[in-house]
């Protein structure tokens, strides 16, 4: 499978290419695994506004699998970890510290 290439500047990805490509695969490749439906732990499901669409697809269809699961959208970037990974971080620290996600995000609960 093919998917689009988002063109990433040097100011905001600093991966080697080969990095990138890994990450781009497992991406592309990605299942849901056996007996997730039955996994109890909170679990985040969080992409960028501007994925392509096989991960909003793959977003869609882990929210549906489990319940404890709680959908991010953040607003005006792709792939979070790689656009901005200090935002990320910090992000992940305020989710399990004060349960808060940024104004600027867009929550899905599971349905």
């Amino acid at each position: 499978m093919i998917g689009t290439l988002t063109i990433i500047t040097k100011k905001h990805w600093r991966l080697q290419k080969k990095h990138f490509f890994r990450v781009m695969f497992e991406n592309m490749s990605f299942s849901i695994p056996e007996g997730f439906e039955t996994a109890r732990s909170r679990i985040l499901v969080l992409i960028g506004k501007k994925e392509n669409s096989i991960i909003k697809k793959s977003m869609a269809d882990i929210l549906e699998r489990n319940e404890n699961c709680l959908g991010v959208v953040i607003s005006g970037v792709g792939h979070v970890p790689l656009y901005n990974p200090t935002y990320f971080n910090e992000l992940i620290e305020d989710l399990i510290k004060k349960e808060k996600i940024p104004n600027d995000a867009i929550r899905f609960n599971a349905s």
